[in-house]
C-alpha cells in the first residue's frame, strides 16, 4: 500500500520525489540528464528547473550543503548518500490539499467542506479536482468519499485499516502523527496487551500495533 500513498503528492512535488528516489538508487553515479528526464516524465529543458526546486526543498530539511544535486554537463548526481526519502516525502504529503483533507477529516469529528475551503482558499472545483486523484487508493479499501458532506464512506473495518496506512505508510520510523494521543503510552497498553497474550511480537510489529491502536482510540 506504501507507493499508493504517493496519489496524495501535488503533480511538481510528486515529480521531485521521484527524482530524489531514482538519484537515491543509483547511489553517488552521475546520472545523463536525458536519461533522468525521461525517468521523472519531463523535457531536458524543464529538468533544470526541476532540480533546483528539489534543492530548495532539500536546503530547508537538511543543513546547508549536507544534501544537494550536483550538475556538470552532461549530467547530475546525488552528493549526500544520508538523506531520508521518507522525510521530503513527509515534507510534501503535508503540503498536499488532498492528504491534508483526509489528515483534518480524521482529527476533527466535524468538518465542513465550505469552511475548509474558504480556510485554504479553494474553490470547490478546485478541491474537488485534487481530491479525485486519490479515488483509487481509496477503492483499494473499499471505501469511497463524499466531498460535499466530507464523509468516507465505506465499512468501519476498512476506514480503521484505511486511515493506519495512511498514518503508518506516511510517518513510520520518522514521527509519530497523532497529536492527542502520548505515543510511549499507545506502545506500553500494547506491550502490555502481547505480554498478556505472550504473542511475542517483534518490534516493527509492535510499532504497526501502536499506529492501529491509535486509530482504533481515535
Amino acid at each position: 500500500m506504501k507507493e499508493s500513498i504517493l496519489l496524495f503528492l501535488e503533480s511538481k512535488d510528486a515529480r521531485k520525489f521521484h527524482l530524489l528516489k531514482h538519484l537515491l538508487e543509483i547511489g553517488n553515479e552521475w546520472q545523463d540528464g536525458r536519461v533522468l528526464a525521461t525517468e521523472i516524465g519531463c523535457s531536458i529543458k524543464t529538468l533544470p528547473a526541476i532540480v533546483t526546486s528539489l534543492n530548495q526543498d532539500l536546503a530547508a530539511i537538511y543543513q546547508p550543503q549536507e544534501a544537494t544535486i550536483e550538475h556538470r554537463q552532461p549530467g547530475y548526481r546525488l552528493t549526500s548518500g544520508l538523506i531520508s526519502e521518507q522525510s521530503l516525502l513527509i515534507n510534501y504529503l503535508e503540503q498536499s490539499i488532498a492528504f491534508d483533507f483526509i489528515k483534518t477529516l480524521f482529527e476533527e469529528n466535524q468538518l465542513s467542506t465550505v469552511e475548509y475551503c474558504l480556510n485554504h482558499y479553494l474553490s470547490l472545483a478546485t478541491l474537488t479536482r485534487k481530491l479525485n486523484r486519490i479515488k483509487p487508493y481509496l477503492i483499494k479499501f473499499q471505501l469511497a468519499l463524499n466531498i460535499s458532506q466530507a464523509k468516507l464512506i465505506g465499512p468501519e473495518k476498512q476506514l480503521r485499516h484505511f486511515f493506519y496506512h495512511f498514518f503508518y505508510d506516511t510517518y513510520r520510523d520518522v514521527k509519530w502523527p497523532f497529536s492527542k494521543l502520548r505515543q510511549q503510552t499507545i506502545v506500553d497498553e500494547v506491550f502490555k496487551i502481547d505480554q498478556a497474550l505472550k504473542s511475542r511480537v517483534n518490534p516493527v510489529e509492535l510499532v504497526g500495533a501502536a499506529y492501529y491502536n491509535a486509530v482504533f482510540q481515535n
